[in-house]
């Protein structure tokens, strides 16, 4: 109930959120400071996250996902910047 823990750490290692992610149709929206929901495609075999929102997307590029961790990272609470 009320969707799944997801933690997020920036690539830089600079911030981190907690919050939650839910799947529908192959869109993934995860609710931090507020709802990011992105599809994920491959290009020259690695994997990217697009904003699925065209609107939104306009001026972003596509994001590229450095890894998935299933163990702890680093983030301690309140860390932010």
């Amino acid at each position: 109930p009320g969707g799944n823990r997801a933690f997020f750490e920036h690539a830089g290692g600079n911030f981190c959120l907690e919050g939650t992610w839910s799947e529908k149709d192959g869109v993934f929206c995860f609710e931090y400071d507020r709802q990011h929901c992105f599809y994920h495609l491959e290009k020259g075999g690695e994997i990217y996250a697009r904003l699925s929102d065209f609107l939104l997307q306009k001026g972003n590029e596509d994001q590229r996902v450095a890894k998935i961790v299933t163990e702890p990272f680093t983030c301690q609470k309140g860390l932010t910047s």
